[in-house]
Parts: C-alpha cells; sequence; structure tokens
C-alpha cells in the first residue's frame, strides 16, 4: 500500500526520506498542498479564459458586419480583482462619510435640545 503511494508523494514534491521517516503529518500537508495548489491553478485557467472572453466581446461588433456600431468597447484598465478592491475601498469610504454625517447631525440635536432645555428653564 505505501509503495504504490510513494509515486503520488514524491509527484508532489515529498522527498522519499520524508515519506518513509519522516511524521505521518506530511503526507497529508504535501497532499493539502496539492489540492490548493490545483484550486489555484484552475481558479487561474477560469481567469484567464474570463479576460480572453471579455477581450474577443469588447471587439464583437467589430468583427460583425452587421452591428449597427462597430467600435470595440475598451478593455479594462485593471485587473478584476484590483477593480473590485477599489470598489470596496469607495464603498468603505462612503460609509464612513455617511457614518460622521449621521453622528454629527445626532450631536448638533442632542446640543440644541440640551440648549432649548437650559433657555426653558430659566
Amino acid at each position: 500500500m505505501f509503495r504504490r503511494a510513494l509515486p503520488y508523494y514524491i509527484s508532489i514534491g515529498m522527498t522519499p526520506g520524508d515519506f518513509w521517516h519522516g511524521d505521518p503529518w506530511l503526507c497529508e500537508a504535501y497532499r493539502m498542498a496539492d489540492e490548493k495548489a490545483a484550486r489555484r491553478s484552475d481558479w487561474l485557467a477560469w481567469l484567464n479564459g474570463s479576460y480572453v472572453y471579455q477581450a474577443i466581446g469588447n471587439n464583437a461588433p467589430v468583427l460583425n458586419p452587421l452591428s449597427k456600431r462597430p467600435k470595440a468597447r475598451a478593455y479594462p484598465k485593471k485587473p478584476y480583482t484590483q477593480q473590485l478592491e477599489d470598489e470596496e475601498r469607495e464603498k468603505t469610504a462612503a460609509q464612513r462619510l455617511e457614518n460622521g454625517r449621521r453622528a454629527a447631525r445626532l450631536i448638533s440635536e442632542k446640543v440644541a435640545r440640551m440648549l432649548e432645555k437650559q433657555q426653558g428653564g430659566e
């Protein structure tokens, strides 16, 4: 059983010495690392296909002779992940600004009520 598993672990970077004499947990760690690497590779292939799909879609009007607007759309200026980060940053900044405005309004209302109480009590 172990002899059949050895080639797999060697293929994912484990040394025979680690396989035979190392901590048994190393086998699980190497296997988990290989699964993560496979998922990352799959994600990068999908992302590459997404960029190609968008590039073809942006140029499709130019390639269609029946198109009413035969003008190519611009390719994105930033990678998708950076666009998402920028959107999140803008959303967070807008939320902070709104929270600050709300806090200022509540404080001014509270101060106005306190002044009214002081003026009414004198």
